[in-house]
């Protein structure tokens, strides 16, 4: 019994942590799920703990791959950390909204850059695309819906009076 329960404990709990070979074997495709995930339209995926949130995504992933497509997986826990900007009031929501969607969008991009370095298929143009993409990011600005009226600057906004703006 207790050689069981040690195999038992010594068993990654998280799909992040686990091997994607037996994620792979594992998976369950229950009703649409692959189908909606691969919609064109946004996807929110909630659940509570343990639910199979991540695994779905890295199993997604995994097909998206053998496709041949690049398909990035990024663990929103490792961006910032929680002694970070982004929950320290002393800074106004547009500045902590900026820094963490700058950092968010720089995590895309160099898990980007590290699956054209695993590619076999290096297009010569994509090195120069992914410096017109990095410039992009660095001119986001989020504003507020009074900067937004006061500019006269076309933006993506919301209910909440936040937007976003690229010169």
């Amino acid at each position: 019994m207790e050689r069981i329960q040690n195999a038992v404990l010594q068993l990654a709990r998280r799909a992040d942590q686990q091997d994607q070979s037996l994620l792979n074997a594992a998976f369950v495709n229950v009703g649409n799920l692959l189908a909606n995930l691969s919609s064109v339209d946004h996807q929110i995926i909630f659940g509570r703990r343990g639910t199979g949130k991540t695994h779905a995504l890295r199993y997604f992933q995994s097909e998206k791959l053998k496709n041949g497509d690049i398909a990035i997986y990024i663990d929103m826990r490792n961006i910032g950390s929680d002694t970070s900007i982004y929950g320290n009031t002393q800074f106004d929501i547009y500045y902590r909204a900026k820094i963490l969607l700058l950092d968010v969008f720089n995590a895309i991009t160099n898990e980007l850059i590290d699956s054209i370095f695993k590619s076999d298929a290096i297009d010569d143009n994509i090195f120069s695309k992914i410096e017109q993409l990095q410039n992009q990011i660095t001119s986001i600005d989020v504003v507020s819906s009074r900067d937004i009226t006061e500019s006269g600057v076309a933006t993506t906004g919301n209910s909440t009076g936040m937007g976003m703006k690229a010169d």
